[in-house]
């Protein structure tokens, strides 16, 4: 994820509720191209959003 696009979703207050929202998609099985789709965000953002909430789902006990 390039610094620009890193800055810019972190910065906006919907960042918080796309990331939910991916997370929700995800569970519910969708696929990352959709999320991205349906969220009008980067694939590559999305990947990496899921990646990591599944390390940190790992790591709790």
């Amino acid at each position: 994820m390039s610094k620009r696009i890193g800055r810019t979703l972190e910065g906006d207050e919907s960042f918080f509720r796309q990331y939910t929202m991916a997370l929700r998609l995800w569970c519910r099985r969708y696929n990352t191209a959709e999320i991205a789709d349906h969220l009008k965000v980067p694939e590559p953002v999305i990947c990496r959003w899921i990646w990591h909430w599944r390390e940190l789902s790992r790591s709790s006990p």
